[in-house]
């Protein structure tokens, strides 16, 4: 992997304005320190990240659950499409940090290389959902049946994908591919895993060759090479960590895949609506009774309002 990633080992974390931990409510955010964090600050705190690598896990923990909280525990009562495939993604980001946390005490290069990838590739998809509106309803309904190839033509091949990302933010191509060739899910690939010290000229760090040694449970003792390449990769990981907070707040889709979906969505959505509102709307509507006004227009008038003020 490119060395650019050097330039960050003395890199504190920096608040960012897609950050949105800071915007709930104080017991929100006990919440979410207290309980989801909880049996994980024990891990970031002995694991060999450095002070800043760290401080970074911590953030992105807490965020992750801001947005699981948002999204999922206080999100509407109701299931759409929308809502499982925002949790899918917070689930798979969060399981993806615990991996790469765990796989760093003792240094273990398959869950640590499974974890990397799968971020990877879940934001791809991710990217994928934003800039094609229409991709996930072909794309779901392929994975449900794959004999229809030809009648639902799309990508789902993951070299594709993440050869769609931007490169120019991280460079997802170069990593991807790198850790595919060391540690690939594909079990006629089985006896290319990587040598934990490669035959590489001497002041070279990393794993770099292919061998034929088996990592699915076996662990890579510490040395200054290895270190120096998972520490690499831990960066490009937290890099990729940050990315995905900003396509995920960016992802707007609303994923209906047929209308009485949609309308079973916007049902839903105005019952919770009128009943966060409800004091508001009846005083309108009495308010209309008693001046003799329409009714109609005073509650088109309050929906409007109060739509506003949501904004």
């Amino acid at each position: 992997m490119n060395s650019q990633f050097d330039e960050w080992l003395d890199q504190k974390p920096k608040e960012q304005p897609h950050h949105i931990l800071k915007s709930l409510k104080r017991s929100e955010r006990w919440t979410i320190r207290l309980v989801y964090y909880k049996n994980w600050r024990k891990f970031v705190k002995n694991s060999r990240l450095s002070t800043n690598q760290s401080s970074h896990f911590k953030i992105y923990f807490h965020e992750v659950h801001a947005r699981y909280y948002l999204t999922v525990v206080k999100g509407g009562a109701y299931v759409t499409v929308a809502r499982l495939i925002k949790n899918f993604f917070l689930s798979k980001v969060n399981e993806n940090l615990r991996a790469v946390l765990s796989s760093l005490e003792p240094y273990n290069l398959t869950a640590f290389v499974h974890g990397i990838r799968s971020q990877i590739e879940i934001n791809a998809l991710l990217n994928k959902f934003i800039k094609d509106p229409t991709y996930h309803e072909k794309y779901i309904l392929l994975n449900e049946d794959r004999r229809r190839i030809k009648e639902l033509p799309t990508t789902i091949n993951v070299n594709t994908l993440v050869d769609g990302l931007d490169s120019d933010i991280i460079p997802y191509q170069e990593i991807y591919h790198s850790l595919s060739l060391l540690l690939h899910p594909n079990p006629s690939a089985v006896k290319f895993y990587a040598q934990a010290e490669p035959n590489s000229p001497e002041g070279e760090a990393g794993i770099a060759k292919p061998g034929l040694s088996f990592y699915f449970f076996e662990t890579i003792e510490h040395s200054a090479s290895a270190s120096k390449w998972f520490s690499q990769h831990v960066w490009a990981f937290l890099a990729c960590i940050e990315h995905f907070l900003i396509l995920f707040d960016a992802f707007k889709n609303e994923f209906h895949l047929d209308e009485d979906e949609k309308k079973q969505h916007y049902a839903f959505a105005m019952a919770e609506f009128v009943a966060a509102n409800q004091k508001e709307i009846l005083s309108a509507l009495n308010k209309a009774a008693r001046e003799g006004t329409d009714k109609q227009e005073a509650i088109n008038k309050i929906f409007e309002n109060l739509l506003k003020k949501g904004k």
